[in-house]
């Protein structure tokens, strides 16, 4: 009986403290368009930053594995290429 009381507290000190890991990250996202053949003005480059909170680390990073993306698309002879990155931080 003491063994099982032991083990119910050091399970709930291990649930206790996963949620207190949560925190606000700030996710830093980089979006570049380039054209092949080459065209004047490409490639473009927009970044954008935004934040949110109540996330564990294990949140944060499949949030930024979801906005990191590459897209290509064809018209004709012409190639365009999106590629997104995004990093984290936690603030």
């Amino acid at each position: 009986m003491k063994k099982l009381l032991l083990i119910l507290i050091v399970s709930l000190s291990f649930v206790a403290c996963s949620k207190n890991d949560e925190a606000c990250y700030v996710f830093n996202t980089t979006t570049v368009t380039s054209v092949y053949p080459s065209m004047a003005g490409y490639p473009q480059t927009a970044n954008s930053t935004s934040e949110s909170c109540g996330l564990t680390q294990d949140d944060a990073k499949q949030v930024a594995t979801t906005l990191t993306s590459t897209t290509t698309s064809t018209q004709g002879s012409i190639r365009v290429t999106i590629t997104q990155t995004c990093t984290y931080h936690k603030k």
